[in-house]
């Protein structure tokens, strides 16, 4: 054996070591061998001294080694560098050792020699086996590099994720997959490999763009006894997901536009009230945002004018006319003429104009403006927007018409001279105006809340028909009661004489949900009708008294009682006679009105017989009505029962309906008089005129004599 150049500290301490300790000179000549070395490298002393050099011993040791490699880490050694290889045995594969060379100083001759000492790496090379092997069954691309960049490993799956034809074992990592491909990177690949030194995680992405995939690259150190030597490299093929990513980034953008739209479209559904001119301003504020648009305006159509009246607008970069006449050729009179929207597109800007329509009424139109175009969504969102308007416009309309009506009733209400009393449909009073407070004496404040009757106190029948109250009949039949006449007792006690009309109020489904009532104070009207039914009956009486005096004169003259009168005068005095007698049917028929309207006209009832009735009458009349030439026919299949009736007036009845028969029937006809029993309560009269013509006969009912009564 060579002698030994380890001191017997170094040696005692080798000889307990599980590692194979081996020392060689200068010349590669093996100076000592540790027992766990004699093992590996199946030695003896005569061995050794047999074969002295590195190279010897391991071409004869039962080792698969590259010997040429491990002599190149001994004069690495020798140089001062720490180098290792690493090797296994021939007849047992699954042993793996590395042997690491690195100089040694003896202490005692001053004489370099290279120490190798050989450990035994059966474990971690399995593990490294299966790790490979795990690596290369990965989707995923997987290298592993130095520290330097280059590739000292890498799976097959790399190639394939890369789309490369070779390894990229020895290369700087992306150096085959540039070189192939058109690469862009999101990070500059030394900056990752220089975080991945100093410890830290760090993600890469690239894109192929000749081929349009993503590639996702995640670095990692290797750390061995707390020092980093490396770095590990997983690259996957994210193409799919970064289409996922990219089509939900759109959808995301898209949904946050639709809800940013939504929530404009509800602002604008916010915006109520009835002062169009705020609204208008609002409208294209909120329209202009929701549209991205610089040029918003709403023209409002003037019918009286026959204009678009700019209303109001929203202007960063045009200015829009105030009026616009309908002959005018412009987008906004084509789409309010046409009643549909317009897209017009320049070389500047593009243009939409919408009509305003409700309930196929145009009210307006809307245009808005920008400089790239407007597509069928955004048509949608200004039809709705325009929709909405429209809906704001016609309520203003139909609230500005009915504050008016409110205003002409309001003004109606307080300042007319009849009293007006609303009611509920319980009966309660729920509006009182002034003249109501005049009629009745109660305030409104103390009328209002109480029920009808106990403020407005009927004294005597409250209807016409009896036994159905009269609130009742408006509210729960919806009747029309006009002119009541009604005497009621005011708050004080006094009674005043009134026409009172009730009308029930409808809702929009024709059910009565209310009711009014009109009242007339008739107390002065009663005292006119008073005096002149007085002055009526005052001059009657005045006048009628000389009149029968000058009758009386007449007819004594007419008779010759005072001396023969010629025929000239008898003519004239004739003349005279029947006109004083006019007269006295004027005056007599003025005062049986008179009569009639006070209700101061007696009657004798009694039974009278209607065939002597109407005998007497066509007795009295067939003078005339052969003057006439009129024939006066009376027609009769049996006796009249008798009627209850005041026989002077009845007989003024026929003789006035009878009298106009002959009077305005044509010369050379027949009256006739028909008389039948209706049932065995009444009885009718029936009057006729037939006249002949050519081929021709008509039959005339002049008069149906009111029902009376039978005995």
């Amino acid at each position: 054996m060579a002698k030994n150049k380890l001191n017997l500290s170094d040696q005692s301490l080798a000889s307990t070591l599980r590692d194979g300790i081996l020392i060689v000179d200068v010349h590669k000549q093996v100076v000592y061998a540790n027992p766990a070395a004699c093992q590996i490298w199946d030695l003896t002393t005569s061995g050794l001294r047999k074969h002295p050099d590195f190279a010897s011993i391991s071409q004869n040791a039962d080792l698969k080694i590259d010997i040429k490699a491990a002599e190149k880490c001994i004069d690495l050694a020798f140089k001062g560098q720490v180098s290792s290889c690493s090797f296994s045995q021939t007849q047992s594969p699954g042993l793996h050792y590395e042997a690491q060379m690195s100089q040694y100083m003896s202490s005692d001759e001053q004489q370099k020699t290279v120490v190798i000492a050989v450990h035994d790496i059966t474990p971690l090379y399995l593990e490294k086996l299966k790790l490979t092997t795990m690596i290369n069954h990965l989707q995923d691309g997987v290298v592993m590099v130095d520290k330097q960049g280059i590739v000292v490993e890498a799976n097959t799956e790399w190639q394939i994720v890369f789309d490369i034809n070779q390894s990229p074992v020895g290369l700087p990592i992306f150096t085959r997959t540039t070189s192939a491909h058109q690469v862009a990177f999101d990070t500059e690949v030394r900056e990752i490999l220089e975080r991945v030194m100093l410890g830290q995680r760090s993600v890469l992405y690239l894109d192929i763009i000749d081929t349009g995939r993503h590639i996702q690259v995640s670095f990692g150190p290797v750390v061995i006894n707390n020092e980093v030597i490396g770095a590990m490299a997983a690259a996957r093929d994210v193409t799919a997901l970064t289409d996922k990513t990219i089509e939900a980034g759109a959808m995301a953008t898209k949904a946050q536009r639709h809800l940013r739209e939504l929530s404009q479209l509800a602002e604008l559904s916010a915006i109520v009230g009835f002062n169009l001119d705020s609204i208008y301003q609002k409208y294209v504020q909120k329209i202009a945002n929701l549209l991205d648009s610089t040029s918003v305006g709403i023209y409002i159509y003037e019918p009286n004018q026959q204009l678009l009246q700019l209303a109001s607008n929203h202007n960063q970069t045009s200015h829009l006319p105030s009026t616009f006449s309908l002959n005018q050729h412009h987008v906004v009179t084509q789409a309010f003429a046409g009643r549909k929207p317009i897209i017009t597109i320049d070389t500047s800007k593009a243009s939409l104009a919408l009509p305003i329509i409700h309930h196929s009424k145009s009210l307006g139109v809307i245009i808005v403006s920008r400089e790239h175009t407007y597509d069928d969504h955004d048509l949608r969102l200004l039809r709705l927007a325009a929709t909405r308007l429209a809906v704001i416009c016609e309520n203003a309309t139909l609230y500005n018409d009915v504050n008016a009506r409110r205003e002409r009733w309001e003004a109606v209400f307080r300042f007319t001279e009849e009293g007006i009393v609303i009611f509920d449909q319980k009966g309660t009073i729920v509006g009182f105006n002034p003249a109501s407070t005049t009629i009745t004496g109660y305030q409104a404040t103390d009328a209002i809340g109480k029920a009808f009757g106990k403020v407005i106190k009927t004294v005597g029948p409250e209807t016409a028909n009896a036994g159905i109250p009269t609130l009742e009949q408006v509210l729960k039949t919806g009747t029309t009661i006009t002119n009541s006449e009604q005497l009621i007792e005011n708050r004080l006690g006094n009674r005043i004489w009134t026409e009172i009309s009730y009308s029930p109020i409808f809702d929009d489904s024709d059910v009565v949900t209310s009711g009014i009532a009109i009242i007339r104070d008739t107390t002065k009207d009663r005292e006119v009708e008073e005096i002149k039914s007085d002055f009526i009956s005052i001059v009657s009486h005045e006048l009628r008294t000389p009149l029968t005096a000058i009758k009386g004169f007449l007819s004594m003259t007419l008779k010759q009682d005072f001396g023969e009168l010629s025929a000239k005068q008898f003519h004239y005095l004739s003349r005279v006679y029947q006109s004083n007698q006019r007269m006295i049917d004027l005056v007599e028929d003025l005062m049986d009105a008179t009569y009639i309207e006070s209700g101061k006209i007696s009657l004798t009832i009694a039974p009278i017989s209607m065939d002597a009735v109407v005998n007497e009458v066509v007795a009295e009349l067939a003078a005339k009505g052969a003057a006439k030439q009129v024939l006066i026919n009376i027609r009769r299949r049996s006796r009249l029962p008798l009627v209850l009736a005041d026989e002077t007036r009845l007989h003024q009845i026929i003789l006035n309906l009878i009298d106009n028969a002959i009077k305005y029937s044509p010369n050379g006809t027949e009256v006739d008089i028909t008389c039948k029993v209706q049932g065995i309560i009444s009885l009718q009269l029936f009057l006729t005129t037939v006249w002949e013509s050519t081929n021709l006969k008509s039959i005339v009912y002049l008069q149906n004599l009111a029902e009376s009564t039978t005995l």
